[in-house]
């Protein structure tokens, strides 16, 4: 009796092989996918925050570029028609500073009252030596 033994040609095999290798990903190629995605995020997150510090500079200077001539121009107008600043004003501190001594003069809108824009464009225009060389004001608004 004759067994029946059957014939499989070499490039069943080979064919085989080649849908076994198409047929997914390696350990080595997710290995190395993974390394590259993690370096990724890596350079992002290194770079993220001296991306918000300039993002945080520009609208420093955005406000400062858009204020300096508004305030410039009240200065310059006498402060006629800028009552509403007073909206947006809550306090101005002026400090002498003579030879090291400091006294604090506050000004808020309890004590003396921020009724008009001239009354702050005042406060905030008063300069930065009094006659004596040796006496500065520093003039700050919040």
């Amino acid at each position: 009796m004759k067994t029946f033994t059957p014939q499989v040609s070499e490039s069943f095999f080979n064919r085989a092989a080649a849908c076994r290798a198409l047929a997914g990903f390696t350990m080595i190629e997710i290995a190395i996918s993974l390394a590259i995605i993690g370096f990724a995020l890596v350079a992002i997150v290194g770079v993220l925050p001296a991306g918000l510090n300039v993002q945080k500079e520009n609208r420093e200077e955005t406000i400062l570029n858009q204020d300096g001539p508004f305030l410039l121009e009240a200065i310059r107008s006498g402060a006629q028609g800028f009552d509403d600043l007073t909206n947006y004003v809550q306090s101005i501190t002026v400090m002498t500073l003579p030879s090291g001594v400091s006294n604090n003069y506050f000004f808020n809108d309890l004590t003396y009252g921020f009724t008009n824009g001239a009354r702050i464009i005042a406060l905030l225009s008063i300069p930065k030596y009094f006659g004596v060389p040796t006496v500065t004001n520093l003039v700050t608004a919040k």
